[in-house]
């Protein structure tokens, strides 16, 4: 059986055409890179002899495998390349094709990868064998290229691969969830992400805080799949920055979704401006969400553009536009404790949530669902904003769009705490802007 060195996503590319064999003069190196999820490996087939549709070959890879097959024998039936590799490449992968283009010049391969969700194919194209790059370096190099790096280069790449063994192993028990190297935290410590404060929640159900009551489940309606960002109810993703203001950002994400469906309009609210005024919560070192739909009850929201985000503490300001007048906010609705409460106030509008967000399934999630290694210890506030078919709960974060799923993350209801402490605001549209 022929099996293949790794993790590599789909490249666009002309279709493998000839069936001619390779002509070698020599060691003839065929290279390429690719990868999904940020998780990047180089491969390297070296031909060393091939006639008669036969011949021996290496197959190195650098990356997410260490991988070294050296001098196997190899046969070919039209572009159909057959190697018995068994002895030297890992369990956790399988070829469904390996391919010569002779028209090209070119190595096709499709493998499969428990690390990364779909078969995926490279296309190796010859090269100078002394020019060949190393998977982890081209990973690194374009992680740098998106994301600053601070401190020591060397110490943090050594993180960075750290971080690489840590993804592909969660990726590879195949819990629902799958973690990648493309997010914003991929080249720190699981101690150094903990102490950012980019979270914040602070639970608010002791302070005694008046509300409208708990939000009633008609059992009558069927819990559906539902995705208010496709409704119009849900801006677009936010960056909290360095800043313990996730409250704020899980506040407006909720007040936006109400006034957008009790009047039609989506606006931008101002997360600076709860961080600056209410004097509840404690700005960028924490408040709640129910602290803050309390707060909006006395004053007018502030829109984002009049009102703009600093991601520090600020002094309040009384000038600016208003996306919600005094008095919009009536006051809040809090969501029973349990997956069925907060599905069913999902079929009415986005749900201000809070959650556990310190450990590595979040520090370096990609896509998927997250069904465990989660915990429940409430640290920080999100939207949700949908009911997934599997009936997990779409998720709203304000890290920025290059964490996560583009911002976002599907938890399971029995996970992360997301059922724990939810609710939403309650406006009233009548009230003139």
């Amino acid at each position: 059986m022929v099996k293949v060195f790794a993790s590599i996503v789909a490249v666009a590319g002309a279709s493998c055409t000839g069936t001619a064999d390779p002509v070698i003069t020599g060691d003839t190196c065929y290279s390429g890179s690719a990868g999904a999820l940020g998780l990047t490996e180089t491969v390297t087939v070296t031909i060393h002899d091939f006639a008669d549709a036969k011949g021996h070959v290496d197959v190195i890879g650098s990356g997410i495998e260490a991988i070294t097959c050296k001098g196997k024998g190899v046969t070919k039936s039209g572009q159909d390349l057959t190697a018995d590799l068994d002895d030297c490449l890992p369990s956790a992968v399988a070829i469904t094709a390996l391919k010569y283009c002779s028209d090209t010049d070119e190595i096709r391969v499709t493998v499969k990868d428990k690390s990364v969700p779909l078969p995926v194919s490279a296309t190796l194209k010859k090269t100078d064998c002394a020019s060949v790059s190393n998977g982890l370096d081209e990973m690194w190099n374009k992680f740098r290229s998106v994301h600053s790096v601070n401190g020591d280069d060397t110490e943090r790449k050594a993180i960075f691969a750290d971080n690489v063994k840590k993804a592909v192993e969660h990726n590879r028990k195949e819990t629902g969830s799958y973690m990648g190297l493309e997010g914003p935290f991929a080249a720190m410590t699981l101690d150094e992400f903990q102490s950012m404060n980019i979270r914040g929640f602070k639970s608010a159900k002791d302070q005694g805080l008046p509300d409208l009551g708990m939000h009633e489940e008609d059992s009558s309606v069927v819990a559906a799949t539902i995705d208010w960002t496709t409704k119009g109810a849900v801006t677009p993703v936010k960056n909290q920055g360095q800043c313990g203001s996730c409250w704020a950002f899980s506040t407006t994400g909720g007040l936006e979704g109400q006034w957008q469906l009790t009047t039609g309009n989506l606006v931008s609210m101002s997360e600076q401006q709860f961080v600056d005024c209410d004097t509840g919560s404690s700005g960028c070192n924490g408040g709640s969400m129910e602290q803050a739909f309390s707060w909006s009850k006395s004053t007018a929201v502030a829109t984002e553009s009049s009102y703009a985000y600093t991601a520090r503490d600020g002094s309040c300001k009384s000038s600016f536009s208003s996306a919600i007048p005094s008095g919009g906010v009536t006051g809040y609705k809090r969501v029973s404790g349990s997956a069925s409460g907060l599905t069913s106030a999902l079929q009415q509008s986005p749900v201000s949530v809070a959650i556990e967000a310190d450990q590595s399934v979040f520090q370096m999630y990609s896509s998927g669902v997250i069904t465990s290694g989660c915990g429940t210890s409430l640290d920080h506030g999100v939207l949700a904003v949908g009911v997934n078919s599997d009936g997990s709960i779409k998720v709203k974060n304000s890290w920025g769009s290059s964490w996560g799923a583009k911002g976002f993350v599907n938890i399971a209801t029995n996970q992360c705490g997301i059922t724990s402490d939810a609710s939403y605001p309650v406006v009233s549209g009548s009230v003139s802007v």
